[in-house]
């Protein structure tokens, strides 16, 4: 009888061995301590280990090794002792749970109470007024789809999705947009999503963009050809700041490989991969985890910035007319704060005011720099809008009427202003 029993064969689970200390920032791109964090905030606890049972630790490490890892889960399950299907089905479950909470970490400023912190966040670190943030696109290269693939090449050839992101002054994202494929423009996938559409609803805040966005008065962006000295200090100092997202995009890449190497999963997978890094990345910096980058950081290039965008959209063409106004305005603004080398809590509030003023009323008054011509000579008279303080501490604004073609006198009272005058 005992040749037909059939014997239950011992299972055999492969060894696995423990992580050194020096190693463990590196394999899994977190602390020790906050990896454990993780896995308590998005897994849960669960020490279960029989029948070779995986601990929410150990499940978190996987998925982390996996991010940070461009190869395959194959290696990843023998390096930790796992086999390749363990591997995909952990890392998928876990991405899951990471996605259910993405946005209680990845957060843009709607309310207006949100909207004043972010430029107060923003004044607190940066000079330019009434900014809130800063937004780009990066590409992730992932497999060629064999449904449509074409769409899905940019311009170097390769497949990729085009990943729209903005972050904030303290270097986190607060919006991505992973839904375009790699030959989508720049300037298109921000006119159809849900930040500019948000945004455009909202007075005296606006975002950073290079020079491939058409500029808007909540998108601003350098200019292409300055002439004057104060466009030439405009665009030195918008530079300096917009950078802010390309060294977030490297922190990003640079904790996360996948990013930067190809996404070797399904189509539908990849934008969940991309805001769980995007999700983590956040969490690193609320936790103080020093990114993986070098000394400087060298910006992407901008061949992507071309004159491609369709500037003869009629729709855009308003938009655009009272973004350069602004524009022009922000950068008479830094003329008349040159003297003010080391930043203050009072400038940058009185850089903010001002630009209130400045673009108030767009539709009546005409704020570029204007000349008037007498009518007995072709002498043009040296005049153009200023600001100055008066009597009781109220401040007027000088401003040229487009229709009766004169100066009129308009009291600002409900602004507060330190007693300078500002001439420009």
């Amino acid at each position: 009888m005992a040749d037909f029993v059939d014997v239950r064969h011992v299972k055999q689970y492969m060894p696995r061995l423990p992580t050194l200390d020096r190693d463990f920032k590196m394999l899994f791109r977190f602390e020790e301590q906050n990896v454990q964090w993780l896995a308590d905030r998005f897994l849960g606890t669960n020490e279960e280990t029989r029948g070779g049972a995986l601990s929410s630790f150990h499940r978190m490490k996987i998925c982390l090794r996996y991010l940070s890892d461009p190869g395959y889960q194959k290696g990843i399950g023998q390096e930790l002792g796992v086999s390749q299907a363990t591997v995909s089905r952990t890392v998928n479950t876990v991405v899951d749970s990471i996605i259910a909470h993405a946005n209680e970490w990845i957060k843009f400023p709607t309310t207006n109470r949100e909207i004043v912190e972010a430029k107060q966040l923003w004044q607190r670190k940066y000079k330019f007024p009434t900014a809130i943030g800063v937004i780009d696109c990066t590409h992730v290269e992932i497999l060629k789809p064999k449904l449509h693939g074409d769409e899905y090449i940019n311009r170097k050839g390769k497949s990729t999705l085009n990943v729209q992101a903005t972050c904030d002054a303290k270097e986190m994202f607060t919006s991505v947009d992973v839904s375009w494929p790699g030959s989508v423009h720049d300037s298109r996938i921000w006119r159809n999503s849900q930040v500019c559409l948000q945004l455009r609803t909202k007075a005296n805040a606006v975002l950073l963009g290079d020079d491939g966005y058409g500029i808007e008065p909540c998108l601003m962006t350098p200019y292409r050809n300055p002439t004057s000295p104060a466009e030439v200090k405009y665009n030195k100092l918008f530079k300096k700041e917009r950078v802010i997202i390309e060294r977030c995009f490297g922190q990003l890449k640079r904790r996360f490989p996948i990013l930067q190497y190809v996404c070797r999963v399904k189509l539908e997978n990849v934008p969940k991969i991309i805001v769980t890094c995007v999700v983590l990345h956040n969490i690193a910096k609320t936790f103080g985890d020093p990114d993986f980058e070098p000394a400087e950081e060298i910006p992407e290039d901008e061949e992507n910035h071309d004159n491609n965008r369709d500037d003869n959209n009629r729709d855009e063409l308003a938009l655009r007319q009272q973004g350069q106004e602004i524009r022009n305005n922000l950068s008479i603004l830094r003329k008349c704060n040159n003297n003010h080398n080391t930043p203050s809590v009072n400038n940058c509030q009185r850089n903010t005011k001002l630009f209130l003023i400045l673009t108030a009323q767009m539709k009546s008054y005409k704020f570029q720099h204007v000349t008037k011509r007498s009518r007995n000579t072709s002498q043009p008279l040296t005049s153009a809008w200023r600001i100055s303080s008066q009597v009781k501490g109220h401040l007027y604004l000088f401003l040229y009427h487009a229709n009766s073609e004169c100066y009129r006198k308009q009291d600002i009272r409900t602004f507060e202003f330190e007693k300078n005058n500002f001439d420009v």
